[in-house]
This record gives structure tokens, C-alpha cells and sequence, in this order.
């Protein structure tokens, strides 16, 4: 599948940046305003792009590690439980 609508390096950049922040890949699709599909093929096919990509996730998912407790969560081994916080 190709697409004839390029993605400028803003849009990539504010895909990355939203990413980062959310860990959310439709939500950052969303902002930068491009297709969930565009960004799928872009990661499959443009060096450098999935990396950066894989790289978001990892901050995105250590961020919200760190935030889950004063959420309510704990983790045990891999698995989250919702606990109360008095």
C-alpha cells in the first residue's frame, strides 16, 4: 500500500511528541493528523521512524510506571491491581 499524501517532519515530530506524552498511537495519529494506517506504513518503511517510534512507547510506558501509584495502582510482578489510596 503506498500513500500519496506525504507526512511532513512537523507532523512525524508532533506524532512522536504526543506519543511520548500518551502512549496512545491512535490519539497521536489524531493530533498530528495522520491515518492509524499512515502511521503503521511509515513505521514499516521510513529508516529511523520506528525507532523513534519504539523509543516513545518505552518513555511513555516508564512515565506512566512512575505515575501509577498516585493513580491507584500498584504493581505486582507483571500484572497491575487497582487498590484504594486513603
Amino acid at each position: 500500500m503506498a500513500f500519496n499524501d506525504p507526512i511532513t517532519d512537523e507532523q512525524i515530530d508532533t506524532f512522536i511528541d504526543v506519543l511520548t506524552k500518551s502512549g496512545n498511537v491512535s490519539f497521536a495519529c489524531r493530533l498530528a493528523g495522520i491515518s492509524h494506517s499512515h502511521s503503521y506504513y511509515m513505521k514499516k518503511n521510513k529508516a529511523g521512524f520506528s525507532d523513534r517510534w519504539e523509543e516513545a512507547l518505552k518513555v511513555a510506558a516508564d512515565s506512566l510506571e512512575e505515575e501509577a501509584p498516585s493513580m491507584g495502582w500498584i504493581s505486582r510482578s507483571s500484572t497491575r491491581v487497582p487498590v484504594s489510596v486513603p
